[in-house]
């Protein structure tokens, strides 16, 4: 199968590491030799654990036509992205409402799913994922807040690390005005 944006359409599914290493290969990004060595290295619990773009991104592997440039996970959401004819999304926390993206879903939630939502509008939420075949969790969040979900592509560290931000923040923004009677702003 390859990654496409029929991809998407065709079931609820984690992304596959064979099918990302036989893409970048086909586009003449990763060499023969580097993706046969990432097929027999890589081990699906690893894939399972982390994510295939963020074991195939720790591999760092050097673009075959831009040597200069590695093949990361940051590089790898670009690229899936593209292939998925989605947006690539470089997520501000001095450009996200912090309030309104956590009111979305628990940290729990984002954290199991890998998701972290971005922006909030009236009426739907763009929601940031490192899995974007992965959307069993999509329906129940769209109907609990009666809104539209939007998916756009992140680096799988991105999501992490501005979800465990976020939340703590919406956290203690909570707790200080439990502190000082909604006196905080």
């Amino acid at each position: 199968m390859t990654l496409s944006p029929k991809s998407i359409q065709q079931g609820d599914r984690k992304l596959d590491i064979g099918e990302l290493v036989d893409g970048l290969e086909l586009d003449g990004i990763l060499s023969a030799d580097n993706a046969n060595m990432t097929r027999s290295l890589v081990r699906k619990e690893d894939v399972q654990q982390k994510g295939a773009l963020r074991v195939l991104g720790e591999k760092n592997w050097p673009h075959e036509k831009l040597p200069a440039q590695r093949i990361n996970s940051s590089f790898l959401a670009g690229w899936l992205a593209e292939k998925l004819d989605m947006e690539r999304f470089h997520i501000d926390p001095l450009k996200t409402d912090v309030g309104a993206v956590t009111a979305v879903m628990s940290y729990a939630y984002a954290q199991r799913f890998g998701v972290l939502p971005v922006v909030v509008t009236p009426s739907k939420i763009i929601v940031a994922t490192a899995e974007p075949l992965h959307r069993e969790w999509a329906n129940e969040i769209s109907r609990v807040n009666n809104k539209d979900i939007d998916y756009v592509m992140a680096a799988p560290e991105d999501i992490e690390r501005y979800a465990l931000e976020f939340y703590n923040l919406s956290k203690s923004v909570k707790g200080a005005e439990e502190h000082h009677g909604g006196g905080v702003s």
